[in-house]
């Protein structure tokens, strides 16, 4: 067994897909059908008064079904640090930092070394409940 690397692009589903996210996530399988997921993602405001920042996401999935399976759920914890009107030169910004528990659920499907996949991030699923959707491309490091 070998490791995962790979892009993701990630966008918000509330009002229209918006508030972009693009970034670096690697695999890496623990035991059973648990593996750890830790992400990067630059998140690119698309209007004069969107956020600009960066997200760091751990996240702990697993594969019900067992580790060939395309499907999987997890959880994990997700901070977010954005600068209000970063784009906006007439203003000062203000920077925020949010740490926020995530529930994931998604489809990886093993196409040889290259796996694409799709996935749903629930932000803060008992408080503000932010919705993105997720995809990308990871390759696998043997």
């Amino acid at each position: 067994n070998g490791f995962e690397v790979g892009g993701t692009v990630t966008a918000r589903m509330r009002g229209g897909f918006e508030g972009e996210r693009f970034g670096v996530q690697m695999m890496v399988p623990l035991f059973g059908p648990i593996e750890f997921h830790p992400s990067f993602h630059l998140i690119v405001g698309n209007s004069p008064d969107g956020d600009a920042g960066w997200q760091l996401l751990t996240a702990f999935k697993a594969r019900p079904l067992g580790r060939r399976t395309p499907w999987y759920l997890g959880t994990g914890i997700s901070v977010v640090k954005n600068r209000t009107s970063f784009f906006d030169s007439g203003r000062s910004g203000q920077d925020n930092t949010e740490f926020m528990v995530v529930g994931l659920a998604g489809v990886s499907l093993p196409l040889g070394p290259v796996r694409p996949f799709l996935e749903l991030q629930l932000l803060d699923p008992f408080g503000n409940r932010d919705g993105y959707i997720a995809t990308g491309l990871t390759i696998l490091q043997r």
